[in-house]
């Protein structure tokens, strides 16, 4: 009795050995994985801000009377960021040139008039023979501006040119009307201080 229930023991022994050997190989049989796949292309962009339709000079007299002012020499536009290096000159109260041409910005990104942008003031040099109030004279009835065409609002900072977009503009130099006879001056005046620079940044 005692063999046969030893014997009974063992069986069952190995019998469950087995059968968690079992169950074990058939868990493991299930697996899975997970595939990711894709590509990636960086395209070519650029940034560029240029200059575009320059065009004539444009003379006249706001004073009701015939301009005198005339164009010396005419500029163009280098390199498409440069407009270089026109000459004027103004003789009676009341004169004005203008040249009117194209900002474009020629790139993939949106770009705005960066803070570092203010126009300039002109200065003014009396001539050799000339008296000291001269200069002051000169310069107290000037104006320099750059205005968009439409609309009429002056450049100015913050101002935004979307990606391919252009806008016209004019730069003008005028002798106000207002121009006394005692402020006329008595030997020519050199004007300076014109050049203007318009920094752009991306926003």
């Amino acid at each position: 009795m005692d063999k046969k229930k030893s014997l009974g023991i063992v069986t069952a022994a190995i019998a469950l050995v087995v059968s968690i050997v079992g169950t074990t190989v058939a868990f493991a049989a299930y697996n899975a994985s997970l595939t990711i796949k894709g590509s990636g292309t960086a395209k070519a962009t650029r940034w560029s801000i240029i200059f575009k339709d320059l065009g004539s000079a444009q003379t006249g007299n706001d004073a009701g009377v015939t301009s005198t002012a005339s164009e010396k020499t005419a500029p163009s536009i280098v390199g498409n960021t440069s407009i270089e290096t026109y000459s004027v000159e103004l003789k009676t109260p009341g004169d004005y040139v203008t040249y009117n041409f194209k900002i474009k910005n020629d790139g993939d990104f949106p770009a705005k008039i960066d803070t570092g942008f203010a126009m300039p003031t002109p200065s003014c040099t009396k001539g050799a023979s000339g008296v000291d109030a001269d200069a002051t004279n000169v310069c107290s009835n000037l104006t320099y501006t750059l205005k968009y065409v439409t609309g009429g609002a002056n450049v100015a900072v913050n101002d935004t040119f979307a990606a391919g977009e252009e806008k016209e503009v004019q730069l003008k130099i005028y002798y106000s009307k207002n121009a006394t006879t005692a402020q006329l001056p008595t030997d020519d005046v050199a004007i300076g201080n014109l050049n203007i620079t318009i920094p752009f940044v991306q926003y």
